[in-house]
């Protein structure tokens, strides 16, 4: 098989893939505004919530372009991590992350005082806000990032803590592009909570090689976030909480692949995991 570039160089694939597409989303999301403002015109202003809502709908169309798009061109077998094996545990263990729900909850309805959206469409813009990540973020860093690190990888003893920190930390430092909107320290706080749930989400894909838990529960935690409209802004709650998550969900996300579960890890994911998984689905058309 060719060997493409992202395969000499997972780690810069990881980093420039997951912009690449949110840019890609924007355009997009502009393109389907077109024919509405040539419509209505100066019209389309009342609608405050359409950018968002079709940026939105434009990131899960990219995550899902992006998975089409790869799967041919990576190996024999490779799985984005939405079949029904696995669901169920990957949903149990991504439940853990019901805590940084609440945090996000506690952070910006009791102590933001922010009021939450209290519209249909106003509802819908903050339940879209949230899946949307919560899609293309997964289906992205997890589903062909951290997928294609276990791939490239695989010679090396330690490819299962190194696919998953290293994903995690490209999934942090994407964030910094929150310099061009945010201060300098909730920017840096961002950084450190997503290579936090970059880690703890890798942990539980790489073990179970499913992505449906990793994605309900992203999406539930942004949904937390954007359903309050404003911006709490720096508080000492958001310090300590976010010092607490970022400790909690990366030693979580390193206690999912323990060194006694490495022998587990390494038969899902082996060539011959996928070979069986082929079969089946062969056996089943």
């Amino acid at each position: 098989m060719k060997t493409h570039w992202y395969m000499k160089h997972p780690i810069i694939f990881g980093l420039l893939i997951p912009i690449v597409g949110v840019e890609a989303a924007s355009i997009l999301s502009m393109l389907l505004q077109l024919p509405i403002y040539a419509a209505i015109g100066n019209g389309i202003l009342k609608y405050r919530h359409l950018p968002g809502i079709l940026f939105d709908l434009s990131r899960i169309l990219v995550g899902l372009g992006i998975i089409l798009i790869m799967k041919p061109r990576l190996w024999k077998g490779y799985k984005a991590g939405f079949s029904n094996d696995q669901a169920f545990v990957s949903i149990k263990f991504a439940a853990l992350a019901s805590l940084m729900v609440i945090s996000n909850i506690i952070e910006n309805g009791v102590v933001g005082g922010l009021p939450a959206a209290d519209t249909p469409v106003g509802i819908l813009s903050g339940i879209l806000n949230g899946i949307a990540p919560g899609f293309y973020e997964e289906m992205v860093c997890r589903g062909v990032v951290l997928s294609l690190m276990m791939y490239c990888f695989q010679k090396k003893k330690d490819r299962i803590t190194r696919s998953v920190v290293l994903s995690g930390l490209c999934f942090g430092i994407v964030h910094l592009l929150n310099l061009l909107s945010a201060d300098i320290v909730m920017t840096l706080i961002q950084v450190c909570y997503a290579v936090a749930v970059g880690i703890f989400f890798g942990g539980i894909y790489v073990r179970t090689r499913n992505l449906w838990g990793p994605v309900i529960f992203h999406s539930l935690i942004d949904i937390a976030e954007f359903i309050y409209i404003g911006d709490a802004g720096f508080t000492s709650y958001v310090l300590v909480s976010s010092i607490a998550i970022i400790i909690i969900y990366s030693a979580l996300g390193l206690y999912l692949i323990r060194p006694a579960k490495r022998g587990e890890i390494e038969e899902l994911w082996s060539d011959a995991a996928d070979t069986r998984e082929m079969a089946r689905a062969e056996e089943s058309v």
